[in-house]
């Protein structure tokens, strides 16, 4: 594995470079230039007067023993901390399995730690990757999760538990905004019989069946549930009575024009549907009234021979 130098890794090695001959190479220019006018002075237009020189050489000279002394002990305390830095490095990439492929061919402290450094970010940058693809498929996960706790697993329709606080959130939202609001309540006619004589597997294809019909004929602001069983309940916000019975009459038909397949019938048979609807009324106050009503005017339609939609009628006018 290679790494590449960064333009910023390139200029701190400018600057030191930098510190380097202000604390190296200007003092020793500085002595080499007293050094040359003392053994030489003729070789100036203009001598030096000696008391001058001296104190020159003198000063210069101090100068220049202190910014390398002081030069010399910066970098010493550097060296140590760049040390420790590079050692509890290559520890931690030992310790996540990636020593071996670090470059440590340079005994140069500040290029190991650079390669150190590097590889850490490469490593997080991947981790980080990970770490929001985990992300990323945990929220599926729970996406999923929340829709199997709230649809049921053979029609994909909701289920029991959640249309019923949903409807109790419909009657809040139509009584706040004086909205219209229908409940439809399905039976498939018949159903323990051909589920008893075809086999469950026949029956829950029926089940799903049904389930994709009454979703093709319902809006899409409609919310339908399988309510257990063979029934179905389809909230109708925003419904009257005569748009609900239209719904409603729409599903029926189209159910008594599927074909059932069971494997020990020759030909196909069909199926029928009864239907139940109640309207929101000022009487009604809790979803389990108005899904009274709805079961009510369902079995009605069972009892006046089944296949057909009846709505509910209340006893006192």
């Amino acid at each position: 594995m290679k790494f590449n130098f960064s333009i910023k890794t390139q200029r701190l090695k400018y600057k030191l470079w930098v510190v380097y001959a202000l604390m190296f190479i200007l003092p020793a220019i500085f002595l080499g230039y007293i050094i040359l006018i003392t053994l030489f002075p003729n070789l100036l237009a203009n001598p030096t007067p000696v008391p001058i020189l001296k104190l020159s050489l003198i000063f210069g000279g101090l100068g220049s023993v202190i910014i390398s002394l002081g030069g010399l002990f910066l970098m010493s305390r550097s060296i140590k901390p760049v040390e420790n830095i590079t050692k509890e490095a290559e520890n931690f990439m030992v310790e996540l399995g990636k020593g071996a492929v670090i470059l440590t061919t340079t005994r140069d402290e500040g290029e190991k730690v650079s390669q150190y450094m590097t590889h850490l970010i490469m490593e997080t940058r991947t981790k980080m990757n990970e770490i929001n693809g985990y992300a990323q498929q945990l929220a599926e996960t729970n996406t999923k999760l929340n829709e199997l706790a709230v649809k049921d697993g053979l029609t994909g329709l909701y289920n029991h538990m959640y249309i019923k606080e949903r409807l109790n959130y419909e009657l809040l939202r139509a009584r706040e905004f004086s909205h219209p609001l229908s409940v439809i309540m399905a039976d498939i006619d018949d159903f323990k019989q051909y589920n008893d004589r075809s086999g469950h597997l026949a029956g829950d294809q029926v089940l799903e069946k049904v389930a994709r019909t009454i979703v093709k004929n319902i809006r899409p602001i409609d919310i339908p549930a399988r309510y257990g069983g063979e029934e179905f309940i389809v909230i109708l916000p925003g419904a009257e009575s005569n748009k609900g019975m239209q719904i409603a009459e729409q599903i029926r038909a189209q159910i008594s024009q599927l074909n059932f397949y069971p494997k020990d019938m020759v030909s196909p048979i069909s199926l029928t549907i009864s239907l139940g609807i109640s309207i929101l009324s000022e009487k009604i106050v809790s979803s389990e009234e108005i899904i009274s009503q709805a079961d009510e005017a369902l079995y009605r339609s069972k009892r006046m021979g089944k296949n057909r939609v009846c709505e509910y009628i209340n006893p006192s006018g």
